[in-house]
């Protein structure tokens, strides 16, 4: 048999060497575009569950919120463990299923019984499925620098501007935020101006809730056109909420917020922040991939469209990136390809030492 097959080969040159060629080139192809991740993603199929509840202790977060979400969410088909991290302001929640499950099935699974579970939970309370990646999901990290604007500022930058574009890339699942300060209008509320209009902090609460929205009026018919009719209330800056009428006087005087309390631009409370080569305080964020997307095209994709980006900010102002995957993967591709290479040759060398 081995002499024939061999015989064939020696009759038939002109083939043998274009199988070769054959060969050599579906394996280049081959080579070029496998996929090749920097780690293992060894991550099992698990859904985070993850709930803020300002405002309270990890005891309260603990009875109100983390427990009865945990006991909607036992008894889901193939889940082997259900475990729960309580902190102030914060449940976290996770829920393993077994191996080969899918993973979009999981999530469904989940969300249907933290969905039947919102009504046990306390006013205020944002429970949301996390994110679908994997445990070497982040991908990509860089800083907003420049252009002398304040943390605040850059901050502002990156959740209004930055983030909703790099969402925007095929392949990334969540963009998070770090630093800096996140801007919100503040209500400063003054007692004794208060107290002089006979009015409570609950009507100052009252009347910022019911000004904040935009009503539908219908529309009025005018010849052949319509006008449409709608009640405006959404602020859109501090002027706008000073103005809001919180009731009016006995005189028939509108009482406005502004006239009882201080408004202006503020920070959120926050609790750390993020520093870089001992210059200070910066603005950062991180880049987390979708689960199974392949990172070396990804921080292609996310390095075009921050060039993007940095076009479109205000003078000075730049996204700089400090670190992503590409140099793991590459060097993870270099290995491979070395370690291709040195076990061809072998083979043939000790093919032509037994010829």
């Amino acid at each position: 048999m081995i002499d024939g097959i061999i015989g064939w080969a020696i009759r038939r040159r002109a083939t043998v060497l274009l199988l070769v060629a054959g060969l050599v080139i579906a394996g280049t192809w081959a080579l070029r575009t496998l996929r090749v991740d920097a780690f293992p993603d060894l991550t099992d199929v698990q859904v985070n569950v993850l709930t803020e509840a300002p405002g309270l202790t990890p005891l309260e977060v603990e009875r109100l919120v983390t427990y009865p979400l945990e006991t909607s969410l036992n008894g889901i088909p193939r889940v082997t463990q259900v475990r729960s991290l309580s902190r102030y302001g914060l449940s976290s929640i996770t829920v393993v299923f077994e191996d080969g499950v899918d993973i979009y099935f999981a999530r469904t699974q989940v969300t249907e019984r933290v969905q039947a579970a919102r009504s046990a939970l306390p006013p205020g309370a944002d429970v949301e499925l996390g994110p679908l990646s994997g445990a070497i999901g982040e991908l990509y990290q860089y800083t907003i620098e420049g252009g002398g604007l304040d943390l605040m500022q850059l901050r502002t930058l990156q959740d209004r501007i930055v983030k909703p574009q790099l969402r925007s890339v095929p392949g990334v699942v969540e963009v998070n935020g770090f630093g800096g300060f996140v801007r919100q209008v503040q209500v400063t509320v003054s007692p004794e101006k208060l107290s002089s209009y006979g009015l409570t902090l609950r009507d100052v609460l009252s009347a910022v809730e019911a000004n904040g929205g935009v009503s539908p009026g219908g529309y009025l018919e005018h010849g052949d056109e319509q006008y449409i009719l709608r009640g405006v209330g959404q602020p859109t800056g501090p002027d706008d909420v000073r103005r809001t009428v919180i009731r009016a006087s006995a005189g028939g005087v509108p009482v406005t917020i502004g006239d009882v309390a201080d408004v202006g631009y503020g920070p959120e409370l926050r609790q750390g922040a993020v520093t870089r080569d001992g210059r200070g305080e910066v603005v950062a964020a991180l880049v987390m991939a979708l689960r199974g997307a392949d990172s070396r095209e990804l921080v292609t994709r996310l390095r075009s469209k921050v060039q993007e980006i940095n076009r479109a900010l205000p003078p000075g102002v730049k996204v700089v990136p400090y670190y992503d995957q590409t140099d793991l993967v590459e060097g993870t591709l270099r290995t491979v390809r070395t370690n291709l290479l040195e076990g061809g040759f072998l083979v043939i060398a000790i093919l032509l030492l037994f010829l």
